[in-house]
């Protein structure tokens, strides 16, 4: 989006009615902007394709890891090189504002917090295993829902049997916690329950 903002304004004609260096400023920030965000920097969109790439490749718990260590890493060097130019400049007070907001969310506890949830959730089947016997719950979840909303929704102490309905709440599919999450771990967050029967079938999800 910044770089279609400031190539509309390079290519338009409104370069006539404004002085010259408002319009270059305003170019060279959407592009500036363009490049930090591609970044890979969570919760960027860099710093998200990257984690998705890493999950592909590693998993999920190991490409959560990478991607938190690379955003560190990389907020460290660009909050460094603000300060050792000085904030007295207006584009380095930026910097350190931006990098210094995005470093303490690499600190969120929520993260670690979504992580352990997960891992809770994968200890059932150990459970359920050695019981052979555990509690039921129902979840009737609209087909177009993600699945890290699914697992928001999921009890530590019970078994889930999700039902997909479409909008007219006609069943489309039954599918098993064990379902959705070894299709998220693989996959990552930015899928849909929809989605799921087709990555199911993928020998690449195995």
């Amino acid at each position: 989006m910044n770089i279609f903002l400031a190539l509309v304004c390079y290519i338009s004609g409104v370069r006539r009615f404004f002085p010259e260096n408002y319009i270059n400023f305003f170019i060279y920030s959407n592009i500036a902007l363009a490049i930090f965000n591609m970044l890979p920097i969570m919760p960027l969109d860099g710093g998200r394709i990257t984690r998705d790439i890493f999950i592909a490749e590693l998993g999920f718990f190991k490409g959560n890891r990478y991607i938190k260590g690379i955003s560190f890493a990389v907020l460290v060097t660009i909050l460094s090189l603000g300060l050792l130019f000085g904030i007295g400049y207006g584009g380095s007070l930026v910097i350190v504002l931006a990098s210094g907001y995005l470093l303490y969310f690499q600190k969120d506890d929520r993260v670690g917090e979504w992580l352990m949830n997960i891992k809770n959730l994968l200890c059932k089947r150990r459970k359920l295993l050695k019981k052979g016997i555990y509690p039921v719950r129902g979840l009737v979840v609209l087909e177009n829902i993600y699945l890290k909303d699914i697992i928001k929704n999921m009890d530590f102490d019970k078994f889930h049997i999700i039902y997909m309905v479409d909008k007219s709440l006609r069943l489309g599919g039954v599918y098993t916690e064990q379902d959705i999450l070894d299709v998220f771990l693989k996959s990552g967050d930015n899928i849909k329950l929809d989605e799921l029967e087709k990555l199911k079938g993928d020998k690449t999800i195995c």
